[in-house]
């Protein structure tokens, strides 16, 4: 004898997320003067016009417990929508 169980509701298919689009409230990082001046001038010296700004990054540290910041150039095909743009400008 075989016994099968029969469902009065349709298999469900499971529902995809929607990726939602993040917008900071405000700027992730706040640079000091120091720093703003330090990567003006790290831009202003680059002889390829195609670098368009600086991504700066930030990893847990592969020997501690710290974050560790790093920054690299960056071109215009590099950036994402969840890519985040800091002025350089101080805007008052």
């Amino acid at each position: 004898t075989t016994i099968r169980n029969h469902s009065t509701k349709p298999a469900q298919k499971p529902k995809k997320r929607a990726k939602k689009k993040i917008i900071p409230r405000k700027a992730a990082i706040i640079l000091t003067p120091k720093a703003r001046s330090f990567f003006q001038s790290l831009l202003s010296g680059l002889s390829n016009p195609d670098i368009v700004g600086i991504m700066l990054d930030y990893k847990q540290s592969s020997s501690s417990p710290r974050m560790v910041f790093s920054f690299d150039f960056v071109k215009m095909d590099q950036l994402t929508e969840e890519d985040e743009g800091v002025s350089l400008e101080v805007l008052e």
